[in-house]
């Protein structure tokens, strides 16, 4: 609080010091009407409740600066999306200029709603999550300017009348405005101590790898997630659901009023479902569509051959394959599935010895031994001997046969596996896989996104819709 005391008023007023940025914006008001002062030349009262954007000078200020972040972020936002599109890498000044933007917005609106908890907690969650992804990026420069510019206004701002409360003896501001001081000078000094310690890449892999692997076992999913996303979230996500949000406000806003309530709702979830799930296939980068394509070839066969021999859904997660290599069957003519799966948690010696128990009847079983024996060895830290496997594969079955087809393809995986841990160009025999196969991976690609996005599209397509239906409702 600020204590205004006015001639006219010996009791004096007391008005919140949110009110400060109005108050000084105010023509006839000076810094004195704050504190043991009075207006200028009038002797009158300081004007009570006035809001930190009430004055138009102000609220013009704010809304140009608003307007000019929001165009600057949209711009960064559209110029890594067709970055990323397109394959190419984000720049760091490109993040650094967007998280900057982000930032200052955010220290503005901490001034503007210091009197408003919900926006304020809103602000402070937004920079956390922002501040955790940007951290377990590696990118320990970047987040300590976001904090920086998260704090630097508000620092400023009440730093200047706690400066004047310990300078000026006329001036006296009640002691909450420490508290409000303090947060932004928090962030400040901690964005200071981040900015020394640089920028770096930190690779998480899909799949936490185990500490008995000297490679990643999943290294073309941590490959391919990496060049889908800007920081936690896939552009085709960002394409097909926003476009598919859009849609369907478009379909809320010509069916309300017109039809009931309950069927706007059903017909704008289902417009979303449909064109979230259908357009994001077509909004994966094309290379990388192309490189994906080519491991449906090999993976998309395999789930389905997994489910119809074991009779169980493929466990994607450490706790889940662990409880399937408990509980779940043990013949010879699955002993393949459980090698994979021991591989893949670090229990080395035991896949091999899985894979040493494999029924083989067939030449493309006697290759899958062998391929599953170079893999396993590889994790270990060995050489996969991808040509000798290469030699093998074009032994297996007759010329142009299914079996010859599905073991080269699985060479090409295991080359681009390797590509991918290397640093190398990974997408170089997936593409090259999917040109030789015609149509096959991208069909199999966009069938297996297809299923797994129906799954989840019209529940989410229900819950956005429906809120956007009933703040239209409550807006009336």
């Amino acid at each position: 609080m600020a204590v205004v005391a006015a001639p006219m008023d010996p009791a004096g007023q007391h008005h919140p010091l949110a009110d400060v940025l109005g108050t000084q914006l105010t023509a006839s008001v000076t810094p004195e009407c704050l504190c043991h002062g009075t207006r200028n030349g009038t002797g009158g009262p300081a004007p009570r409740g006035l809001g930190a954007c009430d004055h138009p000078r102000m609220q013009i200020w704010l809304l140009s600066a608003l307007l000019a972040s929001v165009v600057v972020l949209i711009v960064g936002l559209l110029a890594m999306l067709l970055l990323r599109f397109r394959g190419r890498p984000i720049p760091t000044w490109l993040i650094r200029l967007v998280v900057v933007v982000l930032a200052l917005q955010s220290g503005l609106g901490g001034i503007v709603c210091i009197r408003t908890p919900f926006v304020l907690a809103s602000i402070a969650l937004q920079t956390a999550v922002i501040v955790w992804f940007l951290w377990r990026a590696g990118r320990r420069t970047t987040t300590g300017i976001l904090l920086i510019g998260t704090g630097a206004l508000g620092a400023l701002w009440w730093g200047q009348f706690l400066a004047r409360d310990l300078l000026d003896p006329v001036s006296l501001y009640e002691p909450v405005l420490w508290l409000w001081w303090a947060p932004s000078a928090i962030l400040l000094v901690v964005g200071a101590a981040l900015i020394p310690l640089g920028d770096r890449t930190v690779d998480r892999p899909l799949f936490p790898q185990a500490s008995s692997l000297s490679r990643d076992p999943m290294p073309l999913g941590t490959a391919i997630t990496r060049e889908l996303s800007i920081g936690p979230i896939p552009v085709a996500t960002v394409v097909a659901d926003g476009l598919a949000l859009i849609a369907a406000i478009i379909v809320i806003s010509l069916l309300t009023d017109r039809v009931p309530w309950p069927v706007t709702w059903i017909a704008a979830s289902a417009v979303y479902a449909v064109i979230g799930t259908e357009l994001f296939f077509y909004a994966i980068p094309r290379r990388l569509r192309r490189a994906w394509a080519g491991t449906a070839i090999v993976g998309s066969p395999e789930m389905k051959r997994w489910q119809r021999e074991t009779g169980t859904p493929v466990p994607v997660t450490a706790a889940k394959m662990r409880a399937w290599l408990d509980k779940g069957p043990d013949r010879p003519d699955i002993r393949w599935a459980r090698a994979e799966l021991q591989a893949t948690l670090g229990e080395l010696e035991a896949a091999r010895e899985s894979v040493r128990g494999m029924a083989l009847k067939t030449d493309i079983d006697r290759f899958d031994q062998r391929a599953l024996l170079a893999w396993i060895d590889w994790l270990g830290g060995a050489d996969e001997h991808l040509d000798e496997l290469q030699a093998l594969a074009e032994q297996v079955g007759l010329p142009g046969s299914d079996e010859r087809a599905e073991a080269l393809a699985k060479v090409a995986l295991a080359r681009a596996r390797q590509l991918a841990t290397d640093g190398g160009n990974w997408k170089e025999p997936l593409e090259r896989l999917t040109r030789e196969r015609g149509s096959l991976g991208e069909g199999l690609l966009q069938g297996d996104l297809r299923r797994a996005r129906y799954r989840v599209e019209p529940l989410l397509g229900l819950f956005l819709t429906g809120g956007l239906i009933l703040l239209s409702q409550l807006g009336r």
